[in-house]
């Protein structure tokens, strides 16, 4: 399967989003709709009301909202999907291997601890139950 384009610009954002319910494309990039939804709205492109699909497949006339430009260069393009993964150095392994060997030493001195000794007699007379 062939991969999905990663970086969109906002029309090409806006053509995905109007063209299909927001599931399936979202669905492509790994993530969910609502997902979809907060990049469209970071980056100022508008999404289908609720009930947009519904009311076209009944045949109902429908609005799109309008494409409109930005200023803000920043907005111009979307990065969706995931983010790439980086391997763990060998320093890092090495640090985290480390950490939880620290981690279990400290709950093998912890369980080995001996624990109160329960028939030790209250020191107040009027506390102490008769064994």
């Amino acid at each position: 399967m062939k991969q999905p384009k990663r970086i969109l610009t906002r029309e090409e954002l806006h053509d995905l989003v109007w063209s299909t319910p927001m599931q399936k494309p979202a669905e492509i990039y790994g993530l969910s709709d609502r997902g979809l939804a907060k990049i469209c709205e970071r980056h100022l492109v508008p999404v289908p009301p609720r009930g947009y699909w519904a009311k076209l497949e009944a045949g109902q006339s429908v609005k799109r909202t309008p494409f409109r430009t930005v200023e803000n260069t920043a907005l111009h393009t979307a990065h969706i999907g995931s983010k790439v993964v980086t391997t763990q150095s060998a320093y890092l392994a090495e640090v985290l291997a480390a950490a939880k060997q620290e981690i279990e030493d400290e709950n093998k001195v912890l369980r080995t601890r001996p624990a109160a000794p329960t028939n030790v007699p209250s020191p107040r007379k009027d506390i102490c139950v008769p064994p």
